[in-house]
């Protein structure tokens, strides 16, 4: 099954930058992906709307980092960083951190969930229609 996730402010009513990943998985729907995230976020006791939530604020804090760690999620994947300076809180690294912590999550509400993320193609051609929305 093939999912896009949207990372970013996806309902236009804000900043409008969002990212597009595409993933394929092994479940039988997107909405099982999404069904696998909110279990996961219940065991983990982690709500990603707490992370990277403000305009120009990619923080994600102690608390659901170290949440993260104990529950096995690989730090050496550039997701977050934890400067020494900062004890509340790190930052996620980008919208590819931020899709790696969201797809982990995912894992735990699924541990069957296997996935790959497909490359961000960054070569687009802009075809017109500015004029098709209201």
């Amino acid at each position: 099954m093939r999912t896009q996730l949207v990372v970013g402010d996806w309902s236009d009513d804000g900043h409008g930058k969002t990212e597009v990943f595409q993933v394929i998985h092994n479940l039988a729907s997107s909405d099982s992906l999404e069904d696998a995230f909110v279990r996961g976020s219940e065991l983990l006791e982690i709500d990603m709307e707490q992370i990277a939530c403000d305009y120009e604020a990619p923080y994600i804090y102690r608390g659901q980092i170290d949440k993260l760690l104990k529950a096995g999620f690989d730090s050496d994947t550039e997701s977050f960083t934890m400067p020494e300076e900062l004890d509340a809180y790190g930052y996620v690294e980008g919208p590819e951190g931020f899709i790696n912590i969201w797809l982990f999550i995912a894992k735990q509400g699924n541990p069957d969930l296997e996935y790959e993320i497909l490359p961000t193609y960054k070569d687009v051609i802009n075809v017109g229609g500015y004029g098709l929305f209201h």
